[in-house]
C-alpha cells in the first residue's frame, strides 16, 4: 500500500493537481494570477512514482488500484483520467466530480481567477492541444476525452444530501457515464458528506479490486434498462437510492480473448442496500456493452464482426454483424439474463 502526501511547503495541498507556474509554494500570500500555465506537478509526480514502483518493486504491475474519500477520491478520479494506462481499477467515496475555486479563495491564488480559464500543461490525447484547466478538472469532460480509449474499471458512491461536494448529477455525472460508455458501477443514496443518512454499506459498493488486471478485458455497461433513475440533478428528483449497473456482473473465467474470437458470460445479479434485497429484482434486462481493454481481439478497420447472444449457453436470442470502423466495440441492446448470457464475437 502506497500512501502519498499532497502537502506543499506552505501547508496547502494541491487537490492532487498542480499550481500556476507563477505561484510561490513557500508563501502563504500569493496574488491571484490572471496569466500563466497551470502545471500538473502533483500528477506528474504520481505518474513517475507509479513508473518507479513498476520498475523497482516485485509486485504485479498489472494490478494497480486507487481509492480515496472526498477530495482524495477526486485525486483518484483525476489520476485515472490523466494516466489511464497506469491504473487497473478505482473506487471512490463521496468525491466531487468537478472542481473550480470560489471567489477570493486560496485556490484562486494557487490556480487562477475563476473568471479565467488558463491552459494546463496536460495535452489532450486526441488533439495534442493543452486542455484548459476547468475542463481538465471536470471528470465528466475527461470521460468524453477518453471515450476512444480504455480507462480503469471505476466505481463509487455519492449522496443526494451531500452539500459539501454537491449532488453529482447536478453536473450530469451519471448521464456522462452512459454517454462515454466507460461502465463501472456508480451508487447513490441519501447520505451527507459525513455518511450520515447512508443506506448502502461499503461492502455493497466497493469495487472488488483484485478481480481486475490490465491483462484481462472487461465489459462496460451503459443504458441498462433496469438501472434506477438518478434524476435530473435536483436531489428530490429520481429514485432516492440506486445505481448504474448495480444489477449487472460477468464471469471473469468465461472470457476468451484471442485474435479471431471473443466470448464472455454476463448475468443479472441480486442488488442489496443496507443488507436488504432491493424491492425490485429482475430476471433479465437489456444493456449496451462496450468491450474495454481487449487484449488480442482487435479487428482491422473494415473487417466484419459477427456476434451472437446465447441464453445460458443454449439458444441464440440475438445475432448480427457489424462493420468495424475503429475504436471501442459496442453492441447495443444486448439481452442479459439472470441465468446468464453468453456474448460471442468473431472475425
Amino acid at each position: 500500500v502506497l500512501k502519498i502526501d499532497d502537502r506543499l511547503p506552505n501547508g496547502v495541498d494541491s487537490y492532487w493537481s498542480g499550481w500556476n507556474e507563477n505561484y510561490n509554494m513557500y508563501s502563504t500570500t500569493n496574488p491571484v494570477p490572471t496569466t500563466g500555465v497551470v502545471k500538473m506537478y502533483t500528477q506528474y509526480r504520481l505518474k513517475e512514482t507509479l513508473e518507479w514502483v513498476r520498475k523497482s518493486i516485485s509486485a504485479d504491475s498489472n494490478r494497480v488500484y486507487l481509492t480515496g474519500v472526498s477530495h482524495n477520491g477526486y485525486g483518484a478520479l483525476l489520476t485515472s483520467q490523466m494516466w489511464p494506462s497506469q491504473v487497473t481499477a478505482v473506487w471512490v467515496k463521496n468525491p466531487p466530480t468537478v472542481i473550480k475555486p470560489i471567489n477570493n479563495s486560496a485556490r484562486e491564488e494557487q490556480w487562477s481567477d475563476n473568471a479565467e480559464n488558463p491552459n494546463s500543461d496536460f495535452l489532450d490525447p486526441n488533439t495534442g492541444i493543452p486542455i484548459p484547466l476547468w475542463q481538465l478538472f471536470d471528470i465528466g469532460h475527461m470521460y468524453i476525452v477518453n471515450a476512444p480509449r480504455s480507462i480503469p474499471f471505476m466505481g463509487g458512491i455519492n449522496g443526494k444530501q451531500d452539500v459539501t461536494v454537491g449532488w453529482v448529477q447536478k453536473y450530469y455525472w451519471y448521464d456522462t457515464v452512459n454517454i462515454a460508455r466507460h461502465g463501472g458501477a456508480w451508487y447513490w443514496d441519501q447520505r451527507k458528506h459525513n455518511n450520515t443518512g447512508s443506506t448502502f454499506t461499503d461492502l455493497e459498493t466497493t469495487v472488488n479490486y483484485e478481480r481486475f488486471t490490465m491483462a484481462r478485458s472487461y465489459p462496460a455497461f451503459s443504458y441498462c434498462s433496469i438501472n434506477q433513475n438518478p434524476g435530473d440533478g435536483t436531489p428530490s428528483n429520481g429514485d432516492p437510492i440506486g445505481a448504474l449497473n448495480g444489477y449487472l456482473d460477468w464471469n471473469d473465467q468465461s472470457i476468451v480473448d484471442n485474435n479471431t474470437n471473443y466470448d464472455i458470460t454476463c448475468f443479472v445479479k441480486d442488488m442489496y442496500a443496507g443488507g436488504v434485497l432491493m424491492a425490485n429484482q429482475y430476471d433479465s434486462c437489456t444493456t449496451d456493452i462496450t468491450f474495454r481493454r481487449l487484449q488480442q481481439f482487435k479487428p482491422f478497420v473494415g473487417q466484419v464482426i459477427t456476434w451472437s447472444v446465447r441464453k445460458n449457453g443454449g439458444d441464440v436470442v440475438q445475432s448480427g454483424t457489424t462493420l468495424y470502423a475503429g475504436g471501442p466495440i459496442t453492441l447495443y441492446g444486448v439481452k442479459i439474463y439472470r441465468a446468464g448470457s453468453n456474448i460471442s464475437m468473431s472475425v
